[in-house]
């Protein structure tokens, strides 16, 4: 008889083995960073499709949690958690299957200038360089921007600068720098958070940009990265 494969049991002992890699307390700080998300963008106002409104609000909350005896770090990091679920279209029982009975939140598209790939690209950044540090979150960055050259939407410094300024925010997080939590909790202008995309070119098959800066590591290529780093560099928050 041939061997047969229960596929449920299979995802079943994925979703166990995603559980067991997650912090103690990790379930119950993501149902509340999650419900903070849901009240936020359930609160009228005038925040159309901005990140910044819930940034600010599930920052605060973990402000509020890290004053009552949490780690402000692990609370910054689910906080990041949450929201990049979010952007990038994933429910949270992709990680905790009870999640699968909170109150959904609304399915609303989250922009940074505008642009929901702004936010996806900043905030899973910012996610990766808080766990695992700023080279991880910068190579899978550059990986997926080739990738993207050679078979999807094409090689986007305005992608690079997204990722380099959510990396940057990441790493000051998990060096310990509590001035970044409290000026997100107390509510950034989009020009205090994410240098301007003037002037970066995007959107290149691969052979247009070998063409125009002579691919990763040649000096054109270092030339615009000097300048992503220099409008990161020149923005508080990052300092």
């Amino acid at each position: 008889a041939g061997l047969s494969i229960d596929d449920r049991a299979g995802r079943g002992a994925a979703r166990e083995g995603l559980r067991a890699l997650l912090p103690p307390g990790e379930p119950e700080r993501l149902a509340d960073y999650h419900a903070a998300l849901r009240q936020s963008l359930t609160t009228p106002g005038e925040r159309g499709n901005s990140l910044l409104p819930p940034l600010q609000a599930l920052f605060a909350r973990a402000g509020e949690r890290a004053a009552r005896g949490g780690d402000l770090l692990t609370e910054q990091r689910s906080a990041l958690l949450v929201l990049t679920l979010h952007v990038t279209g994933r429910s949270p029982a992709s990680l905790l299957p009870e999640a699968a009975d909170w109150p959904a939140a609304p399915r609303t598209v989250l922009t940074l200038r505008g642009r929901e790939d702004m936010a996806q690209h900043y905030l899973g950044s910012a996610l990766i360089a808080a766990w695992a540090g700023g080279q991880w979150a910068q190579v899978i960055g550059l990986s997926k921007e080739m990738r993207d050259a050679r078979s999807g939407s094409g090689f986007s410094f305005t992608d690079l600068l997204a990722d380099r300024a959510g990396t940057r925010l990441g790493e000051r997080m998990a060096a310990g720098h509590t001035e970044p939590a409290k000026r997100l909790a107390g509510g950034l202008k989009v020009d205090a958070l994410l240098p301007p995309l003037d002037g970066l070119a995007e959107f290149m098959p691969e052979a247009e940009f070998v063409r125009r800066f002579g691919g990763v590591g040649a000096p054109g290529y270092r030339a615009v990265l000097t300048d992503i780093d220099a409008r990161i560099a020149a923005l508080e928050l990052y300092r």
